[in-house]
């Protein structure tokens, strides 16, 4: 619904009686005869919304609120939201008229003036994608090549849809006209045939960028004057395109010929896998993964193995690992990304996974010349992640004392159930059936006993019931917990008075910008000795792979751990200084020598989601003094 559309249903929802032509056409400065148009124009959108008298008009209000409702939730509210809206305009309509700042501003009811700083933004989030915005007059056109509208527009969506969970349905609304259930049984039953395989997050991608590449081709926006990259296809995978192409065609009524077909087949060969993960071992890996793949594979896991003590001797995390680079190298070299629906989540709930899958990103851009998006980054965390999760649940489990008289097999159930239970936490190391022979357990993190025991020696002991109830797995949970939440607060302290000093801290009330403020504390500790000349441009390397900001807080450094020493560069700013999309209070740049990555893994995992609690944050930044800042943290 247009924009005087609208006004002239709001006009008539704030009155209770019939208003005239006149009185409207007064309210809105227009003609009667327009007026009345706009009438014919609503009822033909939404059937006898105003009702017409020779009293003049009025609306049915139930109606109206419910089309109100439709309509204010389609509006563009943000400078965001606009951005976006604005290049979905340009690449939802006809590309030589170009769309109309008045008329869009009438539509969303923003002013000219508005619209044109919000095509400022939208020229920059062109541009990453190699397309520019002309304008003239009050006229604005996208220009550039037909593949890079189809990704700026993927990309979009994708933000759109990541609002909710994204899924088949979300995209079946962006494109009524298509069946995509369809669409999507097509791609299943033909790579059924021909023996390849789909995921469901790739599946979801896929259908999408198919779905627009039917739109763009409806519309006439195909490959014809822009020169798609040439490709070279196998001729199976080739079989596996026509057929799908030929399903779609004769699905959809759409032409899929020449250059739009080597599109399609970039497209569709970029999401699939051409073998069975569970058939593949390391002994046959390479019958699937190319020389050249495997060769930065192994490149890759020396670095995760050195870095991040990554296990790189199980095979089934290496098998699926090596068919997940592979693949994405195919990715990258037809310059198609896999969208990633848990980037953020992945990104603020486990930092030091991220951290260490930006590093293998980093990794593959050196040895390929290709840069590696945050959401193909998100993806090799999730491949990472429950290695390196193995290898800390590992180093946190508990030595555990089980103190049980003996009674026939007593003991052994409750070892085994206490086993089974807490596996990732607890490690029995022995069982007493005797109280007085707990005199000679040096070691123990934990006591569980099924007798009271005298207080004094040793500081956790869960007293349980020999048949080991709900409620004493609950206390020895609990227990655990509280161990550990007492080693963290012990261990951030030690890490941080070693890492940080009161020469390390600095708040700042003046406005800087993200470079100016680097740059401070960079050359700060370069003056302190901290670090060497080549510091200054390996944080900047780092960023940009990814930002490194979480909301308020941003933890810059360098990939490379090779710092002369290890510090923290603790910055408080009372000003938000702007980092990338981010406006951050606190910035903690690290600066690491290799010998001391264990310590730096841990604080920067702990530290990061210590202060993604926005309460937490607020507590560190009130703090005055370096050693207030270090005991408030290791309070949280």
């Amino acid at each position: 619904m247009r924009g005087k559309h609208l006004a002239l249903v709001k006009v008539l929802m704030s009155q209770n009686e019939w208003m005239t032509a006149k009185q409207l056409a007064k309210q809105l400065q227009v003609s009667d005869r327009s007026i009345k148009n706009y009438i014919g124009e609503i009822n033909y959108q939404e059937e006898n919304l105003i009702e017409a008298s020779k009293n003049g008009y009025r609306i049915h209000r139930e109606q109206a609120k419910k089309v109100l409702s439709r309509q204010n939730s389609q509006l563009p509210e943000t400078p965001g939201e606009r951005v976006g809206f604005i290049l979905t305009e340009l690449l939802s309509g006809d590309t030589e008229q170009g769309v109309d700042l008045y008329e869009l501003g009438e539509r969303i009811f923003v002013s000219y003036e508005t619209l044109r700083k919000d095509v400022v933004k939208a020229r920059k989030k062109a541009k990453e994608y190699g397309l520019y915005i002309s304008v003239a007059n009050s006229v604005i056109r996208l220009e550039g090549r037909e593949l890079d509208k189809r990704k700026l527009l993927s990309a979009i969506l994708y933000e759109e849809f990541n609002k909710n969970i994204v899924s088949l349905e979300l995209v079946q609304r962006a494109f009524p006209d298509y069946d995509l259930e369809k669409l999507r049984n097509i791609i299943l039953s033909e790579c059924k045939r021909y023996h390849y395989y789909i995921n469901d997050y790739a599946m979801v991608n896929l259908v999408l960028d198919i779905s627009i590449s039917m739109e763009r081709i409806r519309k006439n926006c195909t490959f014809r004057t822009h020169i798609a990259e040439n490709r070279q296809f196998a001729a199976k995978d080739m079989e596996l395109v026509n057929s799908i192409a030929w399903c779609i065609e004769e699905t959809f009524s759409v032409s899929i010929t020449g250059l739009e077909l080597q599109e399609l087949a970039a497209l569709i060969l970029s999401h699939l896998l051409k073998v069975d993960v569970n058939a593949l071992n390391q002994k046959n890996i390479r019958t699937f993964v190319p020389l050249e793949s495997m060769e930065i594979v192994e490149h890759v896991l020396e670095y995760l193995n050195e870095n991040y003590y990554i296990d790189t001797t199980d095979e089934e995390f290496v098998v699926k690992f090596a068919i997940h680079i592979h693949n994405l190298l195919l990715r990258l070299r037809n310059h198609y990304t896999t969208k990633n629906p848990l980037t953020d989540h992945i990104k603020n709930s486990c930092p030091l996974i991220f951290e260490c899958a930006v590093g293998v990103a980093c990794c593959l851009s050196r040895m390929t010349g290709f840069r590696v998006d945050e959401d193909e980054i998100a993806y090799i965390a999730l491949h990472i992640g429950g290695n390196l999760e193995n290898y800390q649940k590992q180093k946190e489990r508990l030595i555990c004392v089980l103190v049980c008289p003996q009674y026939y097999d007593m003991s052994d159930v409750m070892s085994e159930k206490i086993s089974r239970e807490f596996s990732d936490s607890l490690l029995i190391r022995s069982i007493i059936t005797n109280v007085s022979e707990l005199v000679a357990v040096k070691t123990a993190d934990l006591i569980i006993s099924t007798v009271t025991l005298q207080p004094g020696r040793w500081e956790h002991v869960v007293t349980v019931n020999p048949f080991l109830r709900s409620n004493d797995l609950e206390n020895i949970r609990r227990e655990i917990f509280e161990i550990h939440r007492e080693r963290k607060r012990e261990s951030l302290k030690s890490m941080l008075l070693q890492m940080t000093s009161p020469e390390l801290f600095c708040r700042n009330d003046s406005h800087f910008t993200q470079e100016e403020i680097l740059s401070f504390m960079i050359d700060r500790m370069e003056g302190l000795g901290y670090v060497g000349p080549s510091f200054r441009e390996e944080v900047k390397e780092r960023e940009k792979h990814s930002t490194t900001a979480f909301g308020r807080l941003a933890v810059p450094h360098a990939l490379a751990l090779n710092a002369f020493r290890t510090g923290i560069y603790i910055l408080l700013s009372e000003k938000p200084i702007a980092w990338d999309e981010h406006q951050v209070n606190l910035i903690l740049l690290f600066a690491v020598n290799r010998e001391d990555r264990t310590m730096f893994h841990e604080v920067f995992d702990n530290l990061i989601v210590l202060l993604l609690e926005n309460h937490n944050l607020e507590q560190a930044l009130s703090c005055q003094s370096y050693e207030e800042f270090v005991d408030t943290l290791t309070m949280l």
